[in-house]
């Protein structure tokens, strides 16, 4: 409608329909509500085509040249994990976040007590990606202290920010992690399969280096 003048004549009014904006030059309540209400229904349609087009073309890039997220739960800068990234990944080029350089609030009842740290912006961003890596040292059997203190606030997309957990279906995961043994510990990947499910996204596999040092 851009540029075009529409003028609509009843038998007490008339209106005119100018960029989308009416300027009403006599009353006619009856017609106006049912151009406004054809306005509406048209601006709903093209919104949800558009929409529904646009997610399309997402999901078929998300296959050929997916956004990844890697997520790295190291204590060190030059660490082991950060060298298992490099050879490891399946994918070159990737978002990363640090958990050594991020403030992550432990796990509270009372969510009040972390909404300053930078948990949710994290979490945003793991909406933005199509791909999640979690990349972490073996500590102890396990995951590594950051990465576990991160799993523990995913917590609060169950309770305060749910509406972003339930976003996560359908991301692809992966876990990259570095240890000082030929193999991961039994059950190791246990953790980051089970959370995967619990939030509907598909857990690939765990791509696992022996780390040369590993202090």
């Amino acid at each position: 409608m851009r540029g075009r003048v529409c003028s609509i004549m009843t038998e007490t009014g008339r209106k005119t329909l100018t960029e989308n904006k009416f300027v009403i030059t006599e009353h006619d309540q009856k017609l106006e509500q049912s151009v406004d209400s054809e306005m509406h229904f048209a601006t709903i349609l093209e919104r949800e085509f558009s929409i529904k087009s646009e997610e399309s073309i997402e999901r078929r890039l998300a296959h050929t040249h997916p956004k990844v997220l890697i997520i790295v739960g190291s204590a060190r800068e030059n660490s082991n994990t950060l060298e298992a990234i490099k050879k490891l990944s399946p994918f070159s080029h990737y978002d990363l976040v640090d958990l050594r350089t991020s403030r992550i609030r432990p796990y509270a009842y009372n969510s009040g007590a972390t909404a300053d740290d930078d948990f949710l912006a994290i979490a945003i961003k793991m909406l933005h990606a199509d791909v999640i890596v979690f990349a972490t040292p073996v500590y102890w059997y396990a995951m590594s202290t950051s990465m576990k203190l991160f799993f523990d606030r995913l917590t609060d997309l169950l309770g305060p920010y749910k509406s972003v957990g339930k976003r996560l279906k359908g991301k692809r995961v992966y876990v990259i992690a570095s240890g000082g043994q030929p193999t991961p510990p039994d059950g190791f990947e246990i953790p980051f399969r089970l959370t995967s499910e619990y939030f509907d996204m598909q857990f690939v596999e765990t791509l696992y280096q022996q780390a040369e040092q590993t202090v």
